[in-house]
């Protein structure tokens, strides 16, 4: 069912006149349990076994941790816990993949292992680290263990954060689940205008993107320079509005059941840093990494290099999260050269600033530039499908990028599109549609952001061209829902 079909719409609004239908909260929380899993196994029926399995595992686990007093038992149950959820995810995510693909010919037992085995359960990365998290949390005596498996099989399996995050702490969710939860008229409002937003990011941005990214990511050692930057320009922007089109969904679909569940995104094109970005981006995977597995790697007191090599495992870590492919792991590398090469420049930076006279202004735009350009180049890694690839992109992408410059400069956009940018089936009428989705996304940012304040509008205007805004959004998404749906990116991982 996937997240932007008419399909949802119906879902959503059966679910919630259900759960506005039932007053017992033990009762209504139990229909809405049950409707979470409909909403999962709709994608594969096995699923639900799957994540009723890992449910279990840490139900059980937490409350033995709890229940035990010695260090060493609790320790043994903390342990089991994880290595099950471990267990779980490299099963299903990282070694059934690896063996179909490099062994399945020749290990025949392996024709007798029912082919759903190797299929991918979507949002199992999410949901396994939300439940590790609420049993290390228990081990840690942050929280107590739940006490009705009913509220913990919920906050698992709820299905607006189910499938694509975010991931989110029992300390945030379990308590809202065993309010009254009365129909709020301001949340339904709040909730159905995000919805609205990550309709319009999924549907109209990042789906409108894929042709053109596809083309040339798909056949890539056919191509070289300007395509290939465009084409990781694209994509960076496909991405970001797909798992940010997903969260606001996400956030929105939880707010109509007066639930608020964490936001996932806090505007990442306006990262002045490495460092400033994963405090933006996938923001409850860097809290969980910064929760549960830093303090690990680098406890207080920690020198200075050890924080950054925990740093670096971290973010290798955070691409090998993603899936079993080497480009992620790449991307993870990537990052954690860029991390390292920015803390250790950090003095260099002040003294060329303090050469050069920058005013705070020009710093933040050129930070903010600087900052893009590497995230951009990353993403053509993150898009890769091997490794070779992603070497051939890196190097392969700056072919006659001067003379393509030069060219733009004095010839103008359409005729630099034909002689750089053309592809079969991609019109130069599609590119002009790119580059202003493109051009409307920081814009969208700013908007939602409410820097673009209108503060000399009379409040009653405001409001209305804000509502006229939501039509044209509306309208917008009914007529680009017309095209071949795309699932969500971050539903593979």
């Amino acid at each position: 069912m996937l997240f932007y079909s008419y399909y949802y719409i119906i879902f959503l609004i059966v679910s919630l006149f259900l759960f506005y239908s039932i007053k017992n909260i033990k009762y209504r929380n139990a229909v809405l349990t049950i409707l979470s899993y409909i909403f999962y196994m709709s994608f594969r029926i096995e699923y639900g076994f799957l994540l009723f399995f890992s449910t279990i595992i840490d139900y059980i686990s937490a409350k033995k941790i709890h229940n035990e007093n010695n260090a060493a038992k609790r320790k043994k149950y903390l342990l089991t816990s994880i290595t099950l959820n471990l267990g779980l995810l490299f099963t299903f995510k990282y070694f059934l993949f690896f063996v179909k693909d490099y062994f399945y010919g020749n290990l025949l037992f392996l024709s007798k292992i029912p082919d759903y085995w190797f299929i991918l359960p979507i949002g199992i990365s999410f949901y396994t680290f939300q439940t590790m998290g609420y049993t290390i949390d228990v081990y840690k005596k942050r929280i107590l263990p739940e006490k009705s498996f009913i509220d913990f099989s919920l906050f698992v399996s709820f299905f607006p954060q189910l499938v694509a995050g975010p991931i989110e702490r029992a300390s945030r969710i379990l308590p809202q689940l065993k309010e009254k939860n009365l129909f709020n008229i301001d949340n339904a409002v709040f909730g159905i205008k995000r919805i609205l937003i990550g309709f319009f990011k999924k549907i109209v941005i990042a789906n409108s993107m894929v042709f053109f990214v596809n083309a040339i990511f798909d056949n890539i050692y056919q191509f070289s320079g300007w395509r290939l930057i465009v084409a990781t320009c694209f994509f960076s922007n496909q991405v970001y509005n797909d798992f940010s089109g997903y969260a606001d969904i996400a956030v929105g679909s939880a707010k109509l059941f007066n639930i608020k569940v964490i936001e996932n995104f806090r505007f990442p094109m306006f990262s002045r840093s490495i460092t400033d970005f994963f405090s933006r981006w996938h923001i409850s995977l860097t809290n969980w990494f910064k929760t549960y597995l830093f303090p690990v790697l680098s406890p207080r007191g920690s020198s200075k290099l050890r924080m950054l090599v925990s740093v670096s495992v971290i973010l290798i870590l955070s691409g090998i999260w993603h899936g079993a492919k080497l480009s992620y792991i790449l991307w993870g590398i990537l990052f954690s050269i860029f991390f390292i090469l920015s803390a250790i420049t950090t003095e260099l930076k002040k003294r060329f600033i303090f050469f050069f006279r920058f005013g705070k202004k020009l710093k933040f735009i050129i930070d903010i530039i600087t900052t893009n350009i590497l995230l951009i180049f990353a993403s053509g890694f993150f898009r890769a499908n091997t490794p070779e690839e992603a070497i051939y992109l890196a190097i392969n992408c700056w072919n006659e990028f001067f003379n393509g410059l030069y060219y733009l400069i004095t010839n103008g956009l359409q005729s630099f599109f034909i002689k750089y940018i053309k592809i079969d089936n991609f019109t130069y009428e599609n590119f002009q549609i790119l580059i202003f989705l493109s051009i409307i996304t920081p814009i969208f940012h700013l908007w939602l952001s409410k820097e673009i304040k209108l503060t000399w509008l009379n409040p009653k205007i405001k409001h209305f061209l804000e509502n006229i805004l939501y039509t044209i959004l509306f309208f917008t998404i009914i007529i680009f829902s017309i095209f071949s749906p795309v699932d969500f990116i971050y539903f593979r991982f």
